[in-house]
């Protein structure tokens, strides 16, 4: 069950070449191969060869449609939210990305106002 979640999720995060929205495919992308790793225990990742890469790399996808506002289209955003706030606790990689994209945020916002 879990496994193949996961297979899925790499299968999926792996084929999807960037088209001409490039970043706006990679927002969607991100949630969808998030939504199915919602459910993997993330020791799970390691037994698939190349999952845990793909999952950060997921999940750094989601943090950044979350953070580039009115650049996402509005479902996309809201999806991506809801993801975000179910697999908060679940997936420490995803924290992660969350606070790395705060940081850098943060960053630019300091850096602007000076």
């Amino acid at each position: 069950g879990v496994v193949r979640l996961c297979t899925w999720s790499l299968a999926l995060w792996n084929a999807g070449a960037p088209g001409p929205d490039a970043q706006a495919s990679r927002w969607e992308l991100g949630v969808l191969c998030g939504a199915l790793l919602v459910s993997v225990p993330p020791a799970t990742l390691a037994l698939v060869p190349g999952a845990t890469a793909a999952a950060c790399a997921a999940w750094e996808a989601v943090a950044d449609a979350l953070f580039a506002g009115k650049a996402v289209d509005a479902s996309t955003w809201r999806l991506a939210l809801r993801l975000a706030g179910f697999a908060l606790d679940r997936h420490r990689k995803l924290a992660a990305a969350l606070a790395a994209r705060a940081a850098l945020a943060a960053a630019a916002a300091s850096g602007s106002g000076s």
